[in-house]
């Protein structure tokens, strides 16, 4: 499901002594089955523009056009068809639950899109399995679990309406090592093999680095770079520029390249990091 952005603009509390403008003027294309990665400091747009994609704010100025779906400022839309195709987690996701039940909760969205209980039960199972919470939790308040299987539960409530488009915000904020790995897995998964276009909304250059192919930075509520991350790594006076990081796997080689005089690598993962090194170590005996 291609998504096409043209000369978006967003301002919040129009008309008003606090009026504020939050997107400019932005322009993106993503093709159907993309991972796009957005970037940049709080406050430069990165949540705005995707809140767009779902429907969930209505442009100021420009339009928005999820397949054949059109959002523009004096048009009316069919939100609940956009928001059927376009599934949004959010940062804290956990925040999203209210049934008595987990299985009840992962019922709901597929019921208000006009499925059948035994079809929406059906699809709230099978979405449980997706994101890997075992049959003992489904009976069980979403409120007693802990924050990690709570927040795979509110990832569910949104599989579970089989969106076209899923867009996750801070998907592993407050999730130890190993709930952010496992996180970041599920979705690389549903991309991959479901097909599925995939907006990561992060902070972590890490997460685009290994799971990502374009990163999109924000920067003052317009688009600032769009291209390949390791493009974007390369150029040090943007990274400085928009306050972004190397990632960590990336800082470390090409400070051991540096040292060495070796050409600086282009690395995605620790198990690749590990290779080089070994590899450096057998030419430099």
């Amino acid at each position: 499901m291609p998504i096409l952005i043209q000369e978006l603009n967003y301002t919040y509390q129009l008309n008003s002594p606090f009026e504020r403008v939050a997107l400019r003027d932005v322009n993106l294309e993503i093709p159907s089955g993309a991972l796009v990665a957005f970037v940049g400091h709080t406050g430069s747009g990165k949540s705005t523009l995707v809140q767009h994609i779902n429907g969930l704010l209505k442009p100021t100025a420009g339009k928005v056009q999820v397949d054949d779906i059109i959002i523009e400022p004096k048009r009316k839309q069919d939100l609940k068809a956009l928001r059927k195709r376009v599934g949004l987690v959010f940062q804290y996701p956990e925040y999203q639950l209210f049934e008595e039940t987990v299985l009840k909760d992962v019922m709901f969205g597929p019921m208000n899109f006009g499925h059948e209980p035994a079809e929406a039960e059906r699809l709230a199972k099978d979405a449980l399995r997706t994101v890997g919470l075992d049959e003992v939790f489904w009976s069980r308040s979403p409120f007693d679990l802990s924050g990690g299987q709570m927040r795979r539960v509110a990832i569910a409530g949104v599989l579970a309406s089989q969106p076209d488009v899923l867009i996750v915000d801070e998907p592993t904020a407050g999730l130890d090592p190993q709930g952010r790995k496992q996180m970041l897995r599920l979705f690389a998964e549903l991309h991959a093999q479901a097909g599925m276009t995939l907006l990561l909304i992060t902070h972590d250059m890490d997460q685009v680095l290994e799971y990502t192919n374009r990163v999109v930075v924000m920067e003052d509520g317009q688009v600032a770079y769009d291209g390949e991350p390791m493009g974007l790594f390369r150029q040090e006076t943007l990274l400085r520029q928009f306050h972004l990081d190397l990632p960590h796997v990336l800082a470390f080689a090409w400070q051991m390249a540096d040292q060495l005089k070796l050409t600086r690598p282009a690395l995605q993962t620790e198990a690749e990091l590990i290779e080089w090194i070994l590899h450096v170590r057998g030419e430099t005996r």
